[in-house]
């Protein structure tokens, strides 16, 4: 017999991805938020093909990673015809900026989507 409860998990953990982007700067750039947060919002105008105005910001919210400072934003897309909801955290250090990002197939940032992401975020240890 299937454990239904397990196919339900099994296929909800198909659905959910994290990924990591470090990027490095360099002497003397200085990065804010609101420049990353708009930075986020025209990549994924590029990726779903619409002026960055037209991609729904589904929640924004402060957060901490390994003790330092970050803001999570929250938004939603379609590519190729799919709906995707990505919550990415941004933490500025001297030297790197981080992206943490988790996304999901759907329309809604759900509890779940929102506990996988601060699941994510307290798995990173940041050097320094």
């Amino acid at each position: 017999a299937v454990d239904d409860a397990h196919v339900e998990r099994a296929t909800w953990l198909e659905r959910h991805f994290g990924r990591q982007v470090d990027l490095l700067l360099c002497n003397g750039v200085v990065i804010k938020q609101d420049g990353n947060r708009d930075a986020l919002l025209q990549n994924a105008a590029v990726a779903s093909g619409v002026d960055a105005s037209l991609i729904p910001v589904l929640d924004l919210y402060p957060v901490a990673v390994h003790g330092r400072a970050g803001e999570t934003l929250v938004y939603s897309i379609v590519i190729n015809g799919l709906n995707v909801v990505f919550a990415n955290t941004i933490v500025i250090q001297p030297q790197t900026t981080l992206q943490l990002m988790t996304f999901v197939i759907g329309t809604a940032f759900t509890e779940d989507h929102r506990a996988l992401h601060s699941g994510f975020l307290e798995l990173v240890r940041l050097d320094g």
